[in-house]
Order: C-alpha cells, then structure tokens, then sequence
C-alpha cells in the first residue's frame, strides 16, 4: 500500500514537471517566434523601404536634370561669347561668317 502511493506520488510528480517543461517549452517556441518576427524584414517593411528609395531617386533624377540644363544654357553662352571673341578681335574671321551665312556678297 505505502510502496503503491509511493509510486502514484512519484508518478504524478513526474506527470506534472512534464507538463510544466511542455508549458515551459512552449512559452520559449512563443517568445522565440515574436523576438525573430521582431528582427526580420517583412514583406510591409520592404515595400515601405522600396517606395522611399524611388522616391529619393525620382527626387534625384529632377535635380540632376536641372543642373543639366543648366550647364547646357552655360555652355551655350559661352559658345556665343567665343564667337563674338572671335569675331571683334579677328576681323577676317567676321567677313567669312558674313559669306557662309550670306549675309554680305
């Protein structure tokens, strides 16, 4: 009798730290899966991270155009500039722009 409710006892002391180590296994698989849903990147944070990025580059793309032009309007006065050089220092430069353009015959 007393061995009997030896072994029940031990029985359910053993049935109880299982269920707890299962509980306890469980609750860390929980914690575990939030801490690494924390860490990763999901497929919101990339979409996010993709439409701020286009936008820098669009933003950019608008500024790298406009100082394209106007290095291209600088480069048209300059081209004017050489060319009136050219024409008020070189005289003979003036008579043969006035013949390929027809202006004087």
């Amino acid at each position: 009798m007393k061995l009997k409710k030896i072994i029940d006892a031990i029985v359910a002391g053993l049935d109880t730290i299982e269920n707890k180590s299962k509980d306890l296994a469980f609750q860390k698989k929980l914690e575990l899966k939030d801490e690494l849903s924390k860490e990763l990147t999901s497929r919101a944070d990339l979409q996010l991270s993709e439409t701020r990025l286009n936008a820098k580059i669009d933003n950019l793309e608008i500024k790298l155009e406009a100082k394209i032009d106007m290095v291209f309007a600088q480069l048209r006065l300059l081209l004017v500039v050489i060319i009136s050089a050219i024409i008020l220092f070189n005289p003979k430069a003036l008579e043969l722009i006035s013949k390929i353009f027809g202006i004087v015959k």
